[in-house]
């Protein structure tokens, strides 16, 4: 916290409580999540965000191989990714 000038007390504890109950915050968040600051909890959203496109990409692979798996039924050609 940046030091205060001591005028109007009801200013002060204002301050104070918005300084507490971002500290809380910090621990909820801490506490929930592992990430205690929100560009913390930024970054690791992003990651995840990131990631998305090949999961989806998996999952919707996953799901033609399950419908058809021999590949002969449908008339569109089977998709085959080198890992």
């Amino acid at each position: 916290m940046r030091p205060l000038h001591l005028r109007h007390r009801s200013n002060i504890l204002k301050r104070l409580l918005i300084h507490i109950g971002g500290f809380n915050l910090g621990l909820v968040m801490r506490k929930l999540f592992g990430k205690g600051t929100p560009r913390g909890l930024r970054d690791l959203l992003s990651s995840l965000f990131g990631q998305l496109p090949c999961y989806i990409e998996a999952v919707t692979q996953l799901w033609r191989r399950l419908e058809d798996p021999d590949g002969s039924q449908s008339g569109r050609p089977r998709i085959v990714r080198a890992a």
